[in-house]
């Protein structure tokens, strides 16, 4: 709940539900330009007593910046915001430690402008953090309305869900008599479904929307229209996403590829292309929904989360996955959950007694759920991989994940981790490269780039090693495996001082690194280990 301030002797008033904006009593619109402004009126808006730490905006609106860059940007942004609110400039005070919005500003309450109106509409401010913020807040805003029952008799194709399930309909809307269009149409739908269907509580309907009164009992609707050409040589897909009976537009993208039947089919870029569709469409679909939030949507956030390594979202995740592992999509939830766990032992060390047990108990509850789920398969052969260590058993899951689905991500990537256990270097670097093509457009595609690194590794790729770590960095910043190994790695190659600059910059991330530690045993870059170059490290000998 959004707590309303009390408006006697306020001179402008800021609307924080529907579209955003500042405006006198006078009718004057003060709304800022510039979306970094916006985004920290808003903040200050909807924090308690209106009141945040200079930290904490830092945090949500500069989070890629070094502390003393997010400092001067956020000083920045605060004499600019104060140039366009004018004679109200005091309004936004501010001192050494905190910003916080005085009486002069008039907060509208839910109350006051309708419930039916979303938080922020349209507020889009260039920061993941802001993202998560705005997202949590939506959510907490708007609890979900009861499950309504739904009718009997209603067929669907594919169901994996009940009355919370996010139903999706997938409409090719060009008839073809090219036969090889057709069946090419035909992939690229089958590759939606199955991913739709591996990664969450979804009912997919194909060629057709489901009956109304199917819709009405689902706790969201999404529709994907397909239109497909071969003109030019080339084959053209165009997909649209919407939201809802009221087809509110959610995302579009486009694919154009050499006509050639047989590399689109055996090649990895309609996989990409359904990975960047996937992410596009849910990250859009969690940004403008209130109401009936689906179990698909809070396991695409909480996934995302349990990549960043970092520990707050870990929190977060695993608090949203335990609420979702007694409903309709406990199988995948618990499959997160076990792979949440095997995080806190690799990143954070925490490996109290009976987790290994426990872990592969919570996968292994997973699969006896959906025993043929490429995502629970790939995630339970992970926790055999790397916690318990039985790289067959690992290896068998890593198998029978990509044979149900040989164009998922997870899958590869981890029978690419069990040939680089099992010491195969060069096939488990060519499965990298191919998980890391299905992967594009993933938010946490960087996590794809480490694992190129580290079979780049296996194959005396230094350079390549090197370059995969540092898109890994690119993507994710705060991603202390990239850190570890672009530490290492430039150490290795010589270059002494970029070596310790991305050591100083672990250390922010990881308090107490030590040089020595990537020589412990127990540490997590055990690749430099496995590939032999922890030697050409030169550590001191207590590392040993």
């Amino acid at each position: 709940m959004i707590l309303k301030r009390p408006d006697s002797g306020a001179l402008a008033r800021i609307m924080v539900r529907g579209r955003f904006s500042v405006t006198q009593t006078d009718g004057t619109d003060l709304t800022p330009r510039r979306r970094k402004e916006r985004g920290l009126l808003a903040l200050l808006a909807l924090s308690p007593d209106h009141r945040r730490s200079r930290v904490w905006l830092k945090d949500k609106l500069w989070s890629d910046r070094a502390p003393e860059q997010a400092a001067t940007s956020l000083r920045r942004a605060l004499c600019d915001l104060r140039k366009t609110l004018g004679p109200l400039a005091d309004g936004l005070a501010s001192d050494r430690y905190d910003v916080w919005l005085t009486r002069t500003f008039a907060v509208e309450s839910p109350e006051s402008v309708g419930d039916d109106l979303v938080l922020l509409e349209g507020l889009d401010v260039p920061d993941p953090e802001f993202d998560d913020w705005l997202r949590d807040l939506r959510q907490a805003d708007a609890p979900r309305p009861a499950p309504t029952r739904v009718a009997p008799g209603v067929p669907a194709i594919h169901n994996t869900g009940g009355s919370d399930a996010t139903l999706v309909s997938i409409v090719p809307l060009t008839e073809s008599s090219d036969s090889e269009e057709v069946f090419l149409t035909s992939f690229l739908t089958d590759t939606l479904s199955t991913r739709l269907m591996a990664e969450g509580n979804v009912e997919v309907h194909i060629g057709r929307d489901p009956p109304s009164p199917r819709i009405a009992a689902a706790g969201a609707f999404l529709r994907i229209e397909l239109s497909t050409v071969v003109a030019g040589g080339h084959w053209h897909v165009h997909l649209r996403a919407f939201a809802d009976r009221s087809r509110m537009f959610l995302w579009s993208g486009r694919l154009e590829l050499p006509m050639d039947f047989r590399v689109i089919y055996q090649g990895s870029d309609v996989a990409a292309f359904v990975s960047a569709a996937l992410a596009g469409i849910a990250s859009r679909f969690e940004s403008y929904r209130l109401a009936h939030r689906s179990a698909y949507i809070t396991l695409q956030r909480a996934a995302r989360r349990l990549f960043t390594a970092r520990r707050e979202d870990l929190d977060l995740a695993e608090t949203e996955l335990s609420q979702l592992a007694g409903g309709e999509g406990a199988g995948v939830a618990l499959a997160w959950q076990a792979f949440a766990r095997l995080t806190r032992a690799l990143e954070f060390g925490e490996t109290a007694t009976g987790l290994i047990v426990e872990t592969r108990d919570i996968a292994d509850e997973a699969l006896v759920l959906i025993p043929d789920n490429p995502l629970a398969l790939a995630l339970a052969a992970q926790v055999e991989i790397k916690l318990s260590q039985d790289i067959d058993r690992g290896r068998h899951l890593a198998e029978a994940s990509v044979k149900a689905c040989d164009q998922n991500p997870y899958g590869l990537h981890a029978l690419s981790q069990a040939r680089l256990f099992e010491g195969a270097f060069a096939e488990a670097h060519h499965l990298a490269i191919r998980a890391r093509q299905t992967a594009e457009g993933l938010p946490h595609a960087y996590c794809w780039d480490m694992q190129l690194c580290l079979t780049s590794l296996g194959v005396e790729d230094l350079p390549g090693a090197e370059a995969a770590a540092r898109a890994a960095h690119a993507g994710n910043r705060h991603y202390r495996p990239a850190l570890r190994y672009l530490t290492a790695l430039n150490r290795i190659a010589g270059q002494q001082a970029t070596s310790e600059r991305y050591a100083a910059e672990l250390v922010l991330r990881e308090p107490g690194f030590k040089l020595s530690d990537l020589g412990r045993p127990d540490y997590p870059a055990q690749t430099l280990h496995r590939t032999g170059y922890l030697r050409d490290l030169a550590l001191p000998p207590t590392a040993a």
